[in-house]
C-alpha cells in the first residue's frame, strides 16, 4: 500500500509590511510631502475668524488636508481635525460644502502658516490654548521659522475681542481673560453675537453670510459701536443693522434690486414678516419669551424699517451708516430750530421722520412743518399774541399753497370737509405752540 508522505515545502522569509496610521504618518512624513494648495474664508481680518486649510500631497498621489478653525482677535485655534487620502475630487467636493456660507479662496502658503500661528501664539498669551488635536495637525505645517514671515494683527484695536460662539464656555472664558489681562483691557460684545452672527440664517433667498460680509463687515460695525453714547443707541444701531441684513438678503443681496423695490407694501411687510421673526430668534438667544406683536407693535416696527428703507433710498448704499456724524435715530428739533435748518437739514429731517409715520401721520406732520416756515417767513420768530381772522386766512392760504405744490398724488383735498377742518385746527395750533422753545415736533 502505498502511503502519502507530507511533503515539507521551504518557509519563505518575507519583508515586514510597514502601515502607518494616519496619525503617526502626519507625524514623521507631514513636513515633508509637498504642499498641494491653502485656502482661507474670505474677509477673516474684518471679521476676526477663518477657517484655514492646508492640503498636502500624499506618496500616493491623494491628499492628506488639515482643518484650521481660528479666532485672531482673542481664543486662538479653537478646532483643528485631519483628513487623509481623499482624492482630488473629493476635496474639490469637501472645499465648495466649505465654501457654502463664505468664499473659501486660495492664499500662498505663507500667509495661511502664518495665520494659524499668529493665531494660536496671541491666545496663548491670553492663557488660551490651541485645540487638543493641534499635536498632530501642527505637521501639516512647517516649523515656525521655517516660511516667510508676514505680519498678522491679532486682538481688534489693540485689544483682545472675545464674541461667544455657540458652544463657548463663556463663563470660564471671561474668568479667565479678567485674571490674565485684566477687566476692561478687552471687549466682549454680548450685542454682537446673535443680532448680528447667528439671527435667521435660513431666511430669506439670498446668502446671508455674505450680505454681512460684504455690507456689513463685523470690524467697521463694532468700531462705529464704540463711538456711540450709551446702550440705547448701541441696540438701535444693530436693529438697523438686522433690517439692512434682512433688506438686502430679500434683495438677493443686491443694492441696486432693493432699491427698485423699498417702497413697495408687498416688500416692506415681507421684511416686516422677517425683522419680527429675527427679534423673537434674539430674544431667544438672550433666554427670553417670544413676543406676540400686536398691530401698534407691527405699525412701531414698520415705522422702523421705513426710517431705514428711506435712508437706503436717499444714499444709494449703506456706508452713510458708518460715518462719523451718523446716529441711529434722527434728532428731534423744536419749533425755533426747525425754522433755522438749512434746506439739506430739513430735508433730512422731514424725511427721516415722515417715513416712519402712517399717511395719515405724515399729512399732519407735513402741514405743521409747512406752518412753520410760513408763519416764520411773515413775522420772524414771534407771533402776534393775537391773531384775527384775516391773518389766520393769509397764513392757512400760504401754507396750502406750499403743501399743494408738492402733492402729485392729490392727497390735500379742500372739498374733504373733515380733513379742512383738521387742517385748520392744526394751523391754529401750531400758532399757538410756536412761542413756546420747548415744543417738539
Amino acid at each position: 500500500m502505498a502511503t502519502n508522505k507530507k511533503s515539507k515545502k521551504k518557509k519563505q522569509h518575507k519583508a515586514p509590511i510597514v502601515s502607518l496610521k494616519p496619525e503617526n504618518l502626519l507625524v514623521k512624513k507631514g513636513r515633508t510631502m509637498p504642499i498641494y494648495e491653502c485656502r482661507a474664508h474670505e474677509g477673516w481680518s474684518e471679521r476676526g475668524n477663518a477657517q484655514v486649510s492646508v492640503a498636502r500631497r500624499m506618496p500616493n498621489g491623494n491628499l492628506v488636508i488639515g482643518f484650521y478653525l481660528i479666532d485672531i482677535w482673542c481664543l486662538g485655534l479653537k478646532d483643528t481635525f485631519f483628513r487623509a487620502n481623499v482624492s482630488i475630487v473629493e476635496y474639490e467636493g469637501m472645499m465648495e460644502h466649505t465654501s457654502r456660507d463664505v468664499e473659501m479662496q486660495r492664499v500662498e502658503p505663507a500667509l495661511a502658516f502664518n495665520m494659524i500661528y499668529a493665531a494660536v501664539e496671541y491666545a496663548e498669551d491670553l492663557g488660551f490654548e490651541p485645540a487638543k488635536d493641534f499635536k498632530t495637525t501642527q505637521y501639516l505645517l512647517p516649523e515656525p521659522d521655517d516660511f516667510e514671515y508676514i505680519d498678522i494683527e491679532t486682538g481688534l484695536n489693540g485689544k483682545p475681542c472675545y464674541y461667544p460662539g455657540p458652544d463657548d464656555k463663556v463663563e470660564a472664558i471671561l474668568h479667565k481673560l479678567n485674571k490674565n489681562v485684566g477687566e476692561g483691557n478687552y471687549t466682549f460684545d454680548s450685542y454682537g453675537d446673535p443680532r448680528i452672527h447667528g439671527f435667521g440664517d435660513e431666511a430669506g433667498y439670498g446668502n446671508m453670510a455674505e450680505v454681512k460680509e460684504r455690507f456689513f463687515p463685523m470690524k467697521k460695525v463694532d468700531k462705529k459701536l464704540e463711538t456711540l453714547a450709551g446702550a440705547e443707541e448701541r441696540n438701535e444701531f444693530l436693529m438697523q443693522v438686522v433690517i439692512g441684513v434682512l433688506a438686502l438678503q430679500l434683495s438677493d443681496g443686491s443694492m441696486d434690486s432693493l432699491l427698485e423695490q423699498y417702497d413697495e407694501k408687498g416688500f416692506i411687510y415681507d421684511l416686516l414678516d422677517e425683522y419680527e421673526d429675527a427679534l423673537n430668534e434674539i430674544r431667544e438667544e438672550d433666554g427670553l419669551e417670544p413676543m406676540e406683536f400686536d398691530d401698534e407693535q407691527s405699525e412701531s416696527n414698520l415705522g422702523f424699517i421705513r426710517l431705514i428703507l428711506g435712508r437706503f433710498a436717499r444714499h444709494k448704499s449703506v456706508d452713510f451708516m458708518f460715518e462719523d456724524k451718523y446716529r441711529p435715530m434722527p434728532p428731534e428739533y423744536n419749533p425755533a430750530q426747525i425754522a433755522k435748518l438749512s434746506p439739506e437739514e430739513l430735508s433730512d429731517f422731514m424725511a427721516d421722520h415722515f417715513t416712519m409715520m402712517t399717511e395719515d401721520e405724515q399729512a399732519i406732520s407735513n402741514i405743521k412743518m409747512m406752518a412753520f416756515l410760513t408763519i416764520t417767513e411773515m413775522f420772524g420768530e414771534e407771533v402776534p399774541a393775537h391773531t384775527n381772522l384775516e391773518m389766520m386766512q393769509d397764513i392757512e392760504k400760504k401754507v396750502w399753497e406750499k403743501l399743494k405744490a408738492d402733492d402729485e398724488d392729490n392727497y390735500f383735498d379742500e372739498n374733504n370737509e373733515d380733513f379742512m377742518q383738521q387742517f385748520r385746527a392744526t394751523i391754529a395750533q401750531v400758532i399757538d405752540d410756536f412761542n413756546n422753545p420747548d415744543m417738539e415736533y
